[in-house]
This record gives C-alpha cells, structure tokens and sequence, in this order.
C-alpha cells in the first residue's frame, strides 16, 4: 500500500495526533521528501496542526541540484514544508 491508500493516510493521521497528544509535538522533520508522493504532505499536516490547535513547524530533507524540483515540491506542498539538504555548487 502507498501514502495515497486510505488505510495508510488515517494511520499517518492517527500517528500525529498520538505525537500531538504525548509529547506535544511543535515540528517534525521529514527525511528523503523526493521519494514520498508530495501531495500528502498537506492533507497530514492540516490535520495534526487542527489537532494541535497551533501551528507545526515541518521540514524536508531534500538534496536535489535542481533548483525546478525543489520549487516543484514547494509548490505541491502549499509551501507547508521547508526543504533543507546540502549540495555542493
């Protein structure tokens, strides 16, 4: 099953709300963002950040030298992810 199958986006759900609930989550970091469907990004954020009532910081790991996919996933993402990586120019 991938992030788009129903099952798998509630469990992701139900996952930060838990986070929210037990430590109070204020941010998360996403590790390889450019292999993980952009479009779920938003949805899952919007709920846990409705569930915490606040806003919550996210990042993305993303090392591209192209500069056209980074503002690509910034796009899909509403801009709700900062990406961070390193490359070397």
């Amino acid at each position: 099953m991938g992030t788009r199958h129903h099952d798998v986006q509630q469990e992701l759900k139900d996952w930060g709300a838990w986070y929210v609930n037990e430590i109070g989550l204020d941010g998360v970091r996403f590790d390889v963002v450019k292999h993980i469907e952009a479009g779920v990004f938003p949805e899952w954020l919007k709920h846990v950040r409705d569930h915490a009532s606040r806003d919550i910081v996210a990042v993305g790991a993303y090392w591209s030298y192209n500069l056209k996919a980074l503002k690509h996933f910034l796009n899909l993402t509403d801009g709700m992810v900062t990406l961070f990586g390193t490359t070397n120019f």
